[in-house]
């Protein structure tokens, strides 16, 4: 397994794949072009994307494929640049490439569909991908070849925009505002194809984009029009999409993005449905400039309880569970009861919890199964765990593996129990979750 992989500038994203977890393996014709590159050719028709293998057999091949090396790759973003690297293979760099010039990547966000081709002896896997930092974004298709041993024989980065493959510098988007989060999204939870992507920005509005032209179809303003420092969406289609939005007023936000009796409306082809909702939507400033439907959404909650700016806003899988990180070296887990509670504008209960130990800012907290996993500015990982008193304890911490101060990023491998974290000091740390007990606690 890897550690301290590379040592360079700022480790600010992370993100593991293939992901098998929510994700839908679709068959598709993968082949090598002149270049000795991987081309996808695929049906880009809005609705399906795909097209679905009828050979059951094929398929549960390319599962077993896949499950074998799951979480396999590790992308990094280290400035502009994306690296990828063999976690099967002590850690090899397989691929290193340029994908928003002098920008940060800050968020990498891959498709939850893998498609796959057999040819001969070898499998050919390949998954779209965002990158994002700041005002930009590129798109691009991730490939990898596996032989039946589940060596890596070949593994390439290809850039698109709209329907074309590009050159990197014309796969990069300059976007509306800051970037904060990115999801690709469904048209309900129903579908398997991903024909748009939402991205939320620093003055707290959400576009919803078309995958192939990247045109903005819809734009959706919070009625709290204010500065954020973090935003993460919950969801990944249009009946199912929030925000979590953490503003300079030490407050955190939950607002559905897209009203559910639009839905239908907004993203149908019949027009005159579309024109008679468009009376009763509010065109604020920012929206005059961009040609689409754009209207003003209600914050469902308000959480209340910090001290300072907030920095990082998690969702948990189901998303009852919400976790802010702080300027006042805090972080405070939010518990909805149900999706009734969370989706609805109606007083409910919402359980609090408030976990100090950083000796510093921190920047980010994960959620999983058993565990809370956050990032801070003190350069320690810290693992924290209900305790049978119903309080959140540390009961790890990760420090000493980055020099100076800050991690910046955080991924975790929960299959095989390791946490990995990206440092100031552009090395990447590999933790066991098994050892946390040997790990020093304060």
């Amino acid at each position: 397994m890897l550690d301290l992989l590379w040592r360079s500038v700022p480790i600010t994203s992370l993100e593991l794949a293939p992901k098998l977890e929510n994700s839908t393996i679709v068959h598709c014709n993968i082949e090598k072009n002149s270049n000795n590159n991987f081309t996808e050719n695929i049906n880009n028709d809005s609705q399906s994307f795909y097209s679905f293998s009828s050979c059951s057999e094929s398929i549960n091949s390319a599962k077993e494929t896949l499950q074998a090396s799951e979480n396999r790759f590790l992308f990094a973003g280290s400035g502009g640049d994306l690296k990828i690297f063999d976690r099967f293979n002590k850690g090899k760099l397989v691929d290193s490439v340029n994908v928003l010039g002098d920008q940060r990547i800050y968020g990498i966000r891959l498709e939850p569909i893998i498609s796959y081709s057999i040819k001969k002896d070898s499998f050919f896997f390949s998954q779209r991908a965002i990158a994002f930092g700041g005002r930009l974004f590129c798109k691009f298709i991730f490939t990898w070849e596996l032989n039946l041993r589940c060596d890596i024989l070949k593994t390439n980065i290809e850039f698109s925009r709209s329907r074309d493959t590009v050159s990197r510098e014309k796969s990069i988007i300059k976007a509306t505002d800051w970037i904060h989060d990115f999801s690709w999204i469904r048209k309900s939870i129903t579908e398997v194809s991903f024909p748009y992507f939402a991205i939320v920005y620093a003055h707290n509005f959400v576009e919803i984009r078309h995958i192939l032209n990247e045109k903005v179809l819809l734009l959706s303003q919070s009625i709290v029009e204010c500065i954020l420092y973090c935003a993460r969406f919950y969801g990944d289609s249009l009946d199912n999409l929030l925000v979590a939005s953490g503003t300079v007023f030490n407050q955190a936000l939950i607002w559905n993005p897209i009203s559910k009796n639009l839905v239908s409306s907004l993203f149908s082809e019949n027009k005159s449905s579309i024109e008679h909702h468009i009376d009763n939507l509010k065109i604020t400033s920012i929206q005059q400039t961009l040609p689409q439907i754009s209207y003003t959404q209600p914050v469902l909650h308000t959480l209340n309880g910090h001290k300072g700016v907030i920095f990082g806003i998690r969702f948990s899988k189901n998303g009852l569970k919400i976790t802010t990180t702080s300027d006042d070296r805090t972080i405070r887990v939010w518990e909805f009861r149900s999706n009734d509670d969370l989706y609805s504008s109606n007083k409910c209960s919402i359980k609090e919890f408030v976990l100090f130990g950083h000796k510093a800012r921190i920047w980010d907290c994960l959620i999983l199964e058993n565990y809370l996993v956050s990032i801070s500015e003190d350069a320690t990982c810290r693992i924290w765990e209900l305790s049978p008193d119903n309080i959140y304890k540390t009961v790890g911490n990760y420090r000493g593996g980055h020099s100076g101060k800050n991690i910046w990023s955080v991924t975790s491998d929960s299959k095989n129990g390791f946490i990995i974290t990206g440092g100031e000091d552009g090395g990447i740390r590999n933790w066991r979750l098994d050892d946390i007990s040997k790990r020093q606690i304060g």
